[in-house]
């Protein structure tokens, strides 16, 4: 996820990279724009992250548009990949920061484990890829079948086991509960 910090030093590169592709001194580009010389190259350097009306009047003086300047800032990571159907064991498809934490579990009939992931505070949404998956919840047995998914908020404990004779795929799903991560 992108900080404050992440978007000043990115608008602040942009402003730098298109005032000098333009041949136009620091010192001219903040009179063109009505601001001080040393804030002009505090914002360059990503040091401050100047308010609406002042990008408003750098991208004037610098010919630009608010769109263009802001177009694709703020632009999700995309990771892409498959899953080796060989591979046992946890594999996780996610980013780390994302508040959404997803894994793969490919597992040989007769395995039997518990959640792959951090259950504290969390919703738990599991689908079957492969195979056939007994997943017990705070005690409660689920037999999901290829295609099938559960979904729980706040579990205890979940357990799964492989059935059946082929190996399975599941795809886990973990997001904090929003009552408990401050939003």
């Amino acid at each position: 996820m992108e900080t404050g910090a992440d978007l000043a030093r990115r608008l602040g590169l942009r402003l730098r990279e298109r005032r000098t592709d333009l041949d136009c001194t620091l010192s001219e580009a903040a009179q063109r724009a009505d601001v001080s010389v040393s804030y002009l190259s505090a914002i360059e350097n990503g040091n401050n992250l100047p308010s609406l009306p002042i990008l408003a009047r750098l991208v004037n003086a610098l010919g630009l548009s608010l769109n263009e300047l802001l177009r694709d800032v703020g632009e999700s990571d995309i990771a892409e990949g498959s899953l080796d159907p060989s591979h046992r064991g946890v594999a996780t498809l996610s980013q780390n920061g994302m508040q959404l934490t997803v894994v793969a579990v490919s597992s040989d009939p007769g395995t039997s484990s518990t959640a792959p992931v951090d259950l504290t505070d969390a919703e738990v949404f599991i689908h079957l890829r492969s195979g056939e998956l007994e997943v017990t919840i705070d005690g409660s047995a689920h037999v999901l079948l290829e295609g099938d998914s559960l979904d729980t908020e706040a579990p205890g404990e979940i357990a799964y086991r492989v059935l059946g004779t082929e190996p399975s795929l599941s795809i886990w799903a973990v997001a904090k509960s929003p009552s408990q991560d401050g939003r």
